[in-house]
């Protein structure tokens, strides 16, 4: 396995205008060298599937012109950085994979040109917090150790059209109706949380198939074949194979 050792550095030259770094999946190991952030030109940083360890450098972020970060399928761990909003650029970082934990930071709502944020596969903890992401197009934090409530303003985000991928965490409560307001072209994957209670069946939801919703034992409602109990007192109900009908 090839090292990325300390002696690895990047030129300390001004005039260098490195625009891209792209060694993905060539066997490297060591830590991120905090140097990177020196390199005011850079644009797009691809690490991917090597193996980094330790935690992703606070300079990294001083790299004004990064607007793309690639570093999943790493060793990585830590928290992410406070200073991973300091890009004015940033719109994709993926660092998923890795083992990066603690709370999902609140100053993620600063990165304001973000469009793709992937940080599935990793040890982030504790509630989502609210945000202000209008130009996200795709969310995954699918595989943490997430739990509460899915945050109703996620609705909010307009821009999503790609994927919101909840999967693989411990959220619950009921689905909020307001994820019927996302785009029709958004695929939802709620699977294995804690959810609750009937899935909305309003905008977004129509076009959503019953995988991504599996493996919630307490929701029911269309596209599940568990239909929903009818709960009124004074209503008599016909239990059929598949539904409770009112008469």
């Amino acid at each position: 396995m090839a090292s990325f050792s300390g002696n690895d550095r990047p030129p300390k030259s001004a005039d260098l205008r490195v625009v891209g770094i792209t060694a993905a999946g060539k066997n490297l190991r060591g830590y991120i060298p905090s140097e990177l952030g020196s390199l005011i030109y850079l644009r797009r940083l691809n690490l991917h599937d090597n193996d980094f360890y330790g935690s992703i450098p606070n300079q990294l972020f001083n790299a004004s012109s990064l607007h793309s970060i690639f570093l999943y399928g790493n060793s990585l761990n830590g928290s992410l950085p406070p200073s991973t909003c300091n890009l004015p650029l940033l719109q994709n970082l993926d660092l998923s994979k890795n083992s990066i934990s603690g709370p999902l930071p609140k100053f993620l709502r600063n990165c304001r040109q973000l469009q793709r944020l992937i940080l599935a596969g990793n040890d982030f903890s504790g509630e989502i917090p609210e945000g202000e992401l209008a130009n996200l197009e795709q969310l995954d934090l699918s595989a943490n150790e997430f739990n509460g409530s899915i945050p109703v303003d996620i609705g909010e985000l307009k821009s999503l059209s790609e994927t919101l991928n909840l999967s693989f965490n411990h959220f619950t409560g009921k689905i909020p109706k307001t994820l019927g307001d996302l785009p029709l072209t958004v695929s939802f994957d709620l699977r294995n949380n804690n959810l609750t209670g009937e899935i909305p069946q309003t905008g977004s939801f129509a076009n959503q198939g019953p995988t991504a919703f599996l493996n919630n034992s307490m929701l029911c409602g269309f596209p599940l074949q568990r239909t929903c109990k009818i709960n009124s007192e004074n209503t008599p109900r016909i239990q059929s194979d598949s539904a409770y009908i009112n008469v």
